[in-house]
């Protein structure tokens, strides 16, 4: 089961499968799972006037896909530390 915000146009969110496997390896909740992907994080290629923060999910929707999995890797090897 999948929350809502991780559903777009009735499918899962390119990539949301892998940022969770990734997730997974670092703790066992899926709550935090679930909520990763929702948390805005600073966005360093925010155009001028743009917001500085977007949500990993956004991103993924956008088609960061490969920096999304990157990001979600490095989260779950700091939360296994």
């Amino acid at each position: 089961m999948y929350p809502a915000f991780q559903v777009v146009n009735g499918a899962i969110v390119p990539g949301m499968r892998e940022v969770l496997n990734e997730l997974r390896r670092g703790i066992d909740d899926e709550w935090t799972w679930a909520l990763w992907p929702n948390t805005p994080v600073p966005d360093q290629a925010a155009e001028e006037g743009a917001s500085r923060h977007r949500r990993n999910i956004d991103r993924l929707i956008a088609g960061e896909v490969e920096s999304i999995v990157k990001a979600a890797e490095r989260t779950a090897a700091n939360w296994a530390a």
